[in-house]
């Protein structure tokens, strides 16, 4: 069997060896044993590329063989550099086989080098013949967590001089909650007058727990992931009710463009800049009262804003009207004659306007108007 050194292309002279079968050991001719190989055979077919370290009780067989049976011993030769004096092997030293057959194996002399590992500030040697940065940190009894950052990576071989680096990470878990806004509902009444509002329900802050993982590389925060986000309590919006109705105050009426009559103006009706009908038949001016919460008109209409009372005498039932103050300050509106004033047998008042409440007739008094017959 040719045991062969693979160092470098350099001349090459030759020393001896001894070899058995499995099992190789070297020697310098004249001197001792230096150091021995198993090879993972035993008669028998092995793997191919087979490595092996040499053991001390690999030694002391080869030694006592040698002795013993020194015919089963068979001289081999294995080419050194020409300026290599003594070669000293290590234990870690390997012997691989290209081939699997015993009669035809060739043995090519691989060299274990060392290797520097840096982790938990420590720094660890590991000697190997070839192998992967996993095959170095396991020599080297160096364990490695699920997180933990190694450079190079695991599968990475290994040449001389390469350093392996290993970084602990540590993931800490925390939580934090954070209110959630409630929203508002905004509802319509028109039972309440235009302005106001009313809650009818407060709005109750929600809570949202968000869980967060940060990775720690010996103590130094490396990143921060969301790991999950949850609605702990969710927020309850508050419903608030807004007024659409009249708003039960003459004041409010009082130079703006809102009209006190709930009646929709005809289409045929328009009115101009100053908020008068361009299309009327004549005009009426007198002074004006207020009521409200008659139950009936005379006609059968509904009691409300724009049915208001008159002397049929004067002006009959169904008579439509526009009527403002005669300041112009409050328009009353679009009108329809639909029930018979009690200030007929009394006074000499025009009309009797339907108000919303008696705060608005209180407010109203008698008041000059000036009344547009459509």
């Amino acid at each position: 069997m040719n045991l062969t050194s693979k160092t470098d292309n350099r001349p090459r002279r030759r020393i001896r060896r001894a070899l058995t079968t499995g099992v190789a050991c070297m020697m310098l001719t004249g001197l001792s044993l230096t150091a021995v190989y198993s090879v993972g055979l035993s008669g028998k077919p092995e793997p191919a590329d087979t490595t092996a370290p040499v053991t001390d009780s690999i030694l002391k067989h080869v030694q006592t063989a040698q002795r013993k049976t020194p015919e089963a011993i068979e001289s081999v030769a294995v080419e050194l550099p020409d300026d290599a004096q003594t070669v000293l092997l290590s234990y870690a030293d390997g012997l691989a086989l290209a081939q699997a057959q015993l009669a035809d194996a060739k043995a090519f002399l691989r060299r274990a080098f060392s290797v520097e590992i840096f982790a938990d500030g420590t720094q660890y040697k590991a000697v190997l013949v070839e192998g992967t940065v996993a095959d170095a940190l396991a020599k080297a009894g160096v364990a490695i967590g699920e997180d933990d950052l190694v450079f190079p990576a695991l599968d990475t071989q290994l040449h001389r001089g390469t350093p392996i680096t290993v970084r602990r990470v540590q993931v800490k878990t925390r939580t934090q909650e954070t209110p959630l806004p409630f929203g508002t509902k905004i509802v319509e009444n028109g039972e309440l007058a235009a302005g106001e509002s009313r809650v009818v329900t407060e709005g109750v802050e929600g809570v949202k727990q968000t869980v967060y993982k940060d990775r720690f590389a010996d103590g130094t925060l490396l990143d921060t992931v969301l790991a999950s986000e949850t609605v702990t309590k969710p927020a309850v919006d508050a419903v608030l009710e807004i007024g659409t109705g009249r708003t039960g105050k003459l004041d409010s009426y009082r130079n703006t463009d809102s009209v006190i009559s709930e009646l929709s103006l005809p289409a045929d009706v328009t009115l101009d800049a100053n908020g008068v009908p361009t299309n009327y038949q004549y005009v009426i001016e007198g002074d004006a009262t207020a009521y409200t919460g008659d139950p009936a008109t005379s006609t059968g209409r509904t009691p409300m804003p724009g049915h208001i009372a008159v002397d049929p005498r004067e002006i009959p039932y169904g008579t439509e009207m526009y009527i403002v103050s005669a300041d112009g300050s409050i328009v009353y509106g679009y009108a329809i004659a639909a029930d018979t004033g009690g200030f007929i047998y009394t006074t000499d008042r025009l009309v009797d306007l339907y108000m919303d409440n008696e705060q608005m007739c209180d407010d109203w008094g008698v008041r000059p108007v000036r009344i547009y017959v459509l």
